[in-house]
């Protein structure tokens, strides 16, 4: 087994392991259109039965600031080909980034577990609970008695997105931010997976259900939410709401719960008990 940095000729054995383990042909050609490249991804390859190298595991490491510690590197799905999982493969896959990502220079390599059982397994990989969000589900109806409903769609806001939550978070110790070209992403993402909303006071990245609308990320300066909030309740009528907020958000101040929401471990730097903002992981 050899563990590595991919190049371009593995690129279609990448594209199919996408495929296979998320099972969105869309969403991947979205990334490798968008946000691949050969040197932040890492690869686990090893001789099929032709005696070809065949990819094993991938991860993608993209770049990323934490504020307060500095360069970090946010690890994208992650996958193991179906065949050999429970082999240890990943585990070896992650050390080898973490070595890379100490001579680059990282502090920090930060994931987002999908669902518990991984957070168990990626703590025993050395990752710790970093970052959390405030969760709050509401009604349709009660949202409408208090904010209304009325279109501020502004779309010239849209160039400020980048500008906007920088500003918003860059004060707030360990939270996560990212670059113009992942702001982007997120856009073509949530415009083909779901929608975003833009009005002067700020954005919202938004995907549904039958029921429910899941406002993902929502940022806005801070005395303004009334008018985002106006303006997703006069575009989706949805019998509930989730918000998924950062915890020290103003909006809805005393409800909802607290969930861990990605993990850190520490690269270059000593990482000690703390609880930030994550946001924008196309979870």
């Amino acid at each position: 087994m050899k563990f590595c940095i991919s190049s371009d000729e593995y690129k279609p054995q990448l594209m199919e392991l996408w495929k296979s383990a998320f099972g969105n042909e869309d969403e991947a050609e979205l990334f490798f259109n968008n946000m691949y490249s050969a040197e932040n991804t890492f690869i686990a390859l090893d001789k099929d039965k032709s005696g070809q190298c065949e990819v094993r595991a991938v991860l993608y490491l993209l770049p990323c600031y934490m504020v307060g510690i500095g360069n970090c590197g946010y690890i994208y799905a992650a996958t193991t080909k179906q065949e050999h999982r429970n082999k240890g493969i990943m585990r070896e896959l992650i050390l080898y980034t973490y070595n890379q990502s100490k001579e680059r220079g990282l502090k920090a390599i930060t994931l987002v577990p999908a669902n518990d059982r991984l957070y168990n397994t990626y703590g025993k990989y050395g990752f710790a609970t970093s970052h959390y969000i405030r969760e709050v589900s509401l009604g349709y109806d009660e949202l409408l008695d208090v904010y209304g409903k009325k279109d501020y769609t502004n779309s010239n806001f849209d160039s400020k997105m980048f500008i906007t939550r920088n500003i918003q978070l860059c004060n707030k110790n360990y939270t996560l931010l990212w670059n113009n070209n992942h702001i982007e992403y997120a856009k073509n993402y949530y415009k083909q997976f779901g929608d975003y909303v833009t009005t002067e006071a700020g954005y919202a990245f938004l995907t549904w259900n039958n029921d429910t609308l899941f406002v993902k990320e929502m940022i806005c300066n801070t005395d303004k939410h009334s008018i985002l909030v106006s303006t997703i309740l006069s575009k989706y009528k949805k019998k509930n709401i989730v918000f998924r907020l950062p915890t020290f958000s103003p909006l809805f101040a005393g409800l909802g719960d607290i969930k861990h929401l990605g993990m850190t471990l520490g690269v270059s730097t000593e990482m000690v008990g703390y609880s930030a903002y994550f946001g924008l992981c196309l979870d």
